[in-house]
């Protein structure tokens, strides 16, 4: 059903609305809340008031496919409980590069974090792991409970263990790159093997800036900033 901008009309559903008359009787979700939120509660654990009561259900120890999904879930004084399938641990031990993110305020050393030599062999940034964090927050708030948490990641493993068997069985991505971030690259690329020939700086400095400052107002006037489709 499509829907125009605000004091716009519903589409060709409208008038069959208004004579059947079924939006009066949809209840308003105010009205409903305490209600829904009843039934919610008998659905999902009672959410843990202090780190001793935590107690992860059977249920939610294993993903969608039956697999072993609680990894870790010590019961020291500093608490850890880390959520992962032994398919995607191993999907990831054959990745030569691993990305986070993070805040690393300094701490470490520029020959840990710089990525002159890494242009043209992996991701320059970790933009698309930022892009999935914001998703994350959108769908389950900043301080979610556990068990919303918890059945966030587990149906984002779901749809990556989905995504990783079709770019296996046919070959392709399913997250293309934007051309313009595949130009940059060869950009990037072919101003490093540049610079590494006849160490003229200035001539490479002027290439990161002009990528730079397009990356800079794009990122500014936009909610996405990752580098793929």
């Amino acid at each position: 059903m499509n829907q125009g901008g605000r004091g716009g009309t519903l589409s060709s559903l409208d008038p069959e609305r208004r004579v059947n008359g079924s939006a009066a009787t949809v209840p308003i979700f105010d009205a409903w809340r305490s209600t829904l939120y009843s039934i919610r509660k008998t659905t999902l654990p009672t959410v843990p008031t202090s780190i001793d009561s935590i107690t992860i259900p059977d249920i939610m120890s294993f993903t969608h496919s039956h697999e072993q999904f609680l990894f870790c879930n010590t019961n020291a004084q500093h608490k850890i409980i880390a959520f992962t399938s032994e398919s995607a641990l191993k999907i990831l031990s054959k990745n030569h590069h691993w990305n986070v993110d993070g805040t690393f305020d300094g701490r470490f050393s520029s020959v840990l974090w710089n990525h002159f030599d890494s242009i043209g062999e992996r991701s320059r940034t970790n933009n698309h792991l930022e892009d999935w964090h914001r998703q994350l927050i959108a769908r389950i708030r900043v301080h979610p409970d556990l068990w919303t948490w918890f059945n966030e990641i587990k149906s984002s493993e779901e749809s990556v263990m989905i995504r990783h068997e079709q770019e296996q069985a046919q070959q392709r991505t399913t997250r293309p790159k934007k051309a313009i971030n595949i130009r940059d690259g060869a950009k990037l690329k072919a101003a490093r093997l540049k610079y590494l020939q006849d160490q003229d700086f200035d001539s490479y400095r002027k290439v990161l800036c002009s990528i730079c400052h397009r990356y800079i107002d794009v990122l500014s006037h936009s909610k996405d900033s990752s580098d793929e489709e």
